[in-house]
């Protein structure tokens, strides 16, 4: 038996809670992630793991065993990344997961120069709006907006994600220009849902008062941002997205600001990862990257602009019946 392997495969069970995800994980054969745990217990003649048809708790021997393999695990580590060449020449492959605007806009078109700055390091790049769990999937580091539920995970934030509503001069020409918070109840929404629960369709707004949440109409649910706003541009409804993913559709004209006098409430932009301590270097370099990306970038940063620029309020006064 490899003991070192063994504690390895018994330490990423216990963090998954689960024999098959620890294989899928570790990418080893279900048999043999069971065989190492059942030849570890045996060896130390212990039970670890009290298993049942649905889960596994660890015993109290289990749990004390388990912090004693995490601190052996990780000196083991620690004095192995004193010599290696990764230290100086990064190299691996590093899954990341970032949410769908910010990769689009900003993340995506520049990695290719963090290619040109670290040539061995492959880069898985996931970009979604769920959540993911970044143990259970095996993900590195993930680039996410607004307050964190995950207290176990180490956040670094980087940004301010800033949203402002906006609709199509079409839409604003059918249903009319909302001129205060009262106006809303008359108007569609195109409803943006991550999929974690159902949530009604609402638009929130600062004001001196505090936070305040407009329950309105929906027209359509999506759970896409790219969906999301080119439904807007197609006058379904009003969004509120983040400034940097329809600025080109502001300047063109295909959108516009609805009510800049109440502003959306902003959200923090974080990068998460599991640990603090022991990072390797692949990943090291990928946060520092794109976070000094991210911290210089006009990410969210809008400029005063009217609600409607004169051009969009010839095109909304066209379109208007009568």
């Amino acid at each position: 038996m490899d003991k070192l392997q063994a504690m390895q495969i018994f330490v990423r069970v216990a963090d998954v809670g689960s024999f098959t995800k620890a294989s899928d994980t570790l990418q080893l054969a279900r048999s043999a992630v069971t065989r190492a745990v059942q030849e570890l217990e045996e060896h130390l003649r212990i039970r670890l793991m009290n298993r049942t048809t649905r889960r596994l708790h660890l015993t109290e021997e289990g749990r004390q065993y388990y912090d004693s393999a995490k601190f052996i695990l990780g000196a083991v580590e620690e004095s192995e990344m004193q010599y290696r060449e990764a230290v100086s020449n990064p190299k691996g492959t590093l899954k990341i997961d970032v949410q769908t605007s910010i990769a689009r806009c900003l993340i995506g078109p520049r990695l290719h120069e963090f290619h040109a700055l670290y040539p061995d390091i492959e880069l898985n790049f996931g970009a979604a709006d769920r959540i993911v769990d970044l143990i259970e999937e095996g993900v590195d580091c993930a680039i996410r907006v607004g307050d964190l539920s995950d207290s176990t995970l180490v956040a670094r934030q980087v940004g301010v994600f800033r949203r402002i509503t906006v609709a199509s001069p079409t839409y604003l020409a059918r249903a009319g220009q909302p001129g205060n918070l009262e106006d809303l109840s008359d108007h569609h929404v195109i409803h943006y849902t991550d999929g974690k629960g159902a949530r009604p369709p609402m638009f929130e707004f600062a004001t001196p008062k505090g936070i305040v949440n407009v329950r309105m109409k929906r027209s359509v649910q999506v759970n896409d941002t790219e969906t999301y706003i080119a439904l807007a541009k197609a006058g379904m409804g009003m969004i509120q997205a983040a400034q940097f993913s329809v600025a080109s559709a502001l300047e063109s004209g295909e959108l516009v600001e609805i009510l800049p006098s109440f502003p959306v409430p902003k959200k923090p932009i974080s990068i998460v990862y599991a640990h603090r301590e022991k990072l390797a270097p692949k990943l090291r370099v990928f946060i520092d990257w794109v976070a000094t990306l991210i911290e210089h970038s006009a990410l969210g940063v809008t400029r005063a602009r009217p609600a409607i620029n004169p051009a969009n309020a010839e095109r909304i006064s066209a379109l208007r019946p009568g």
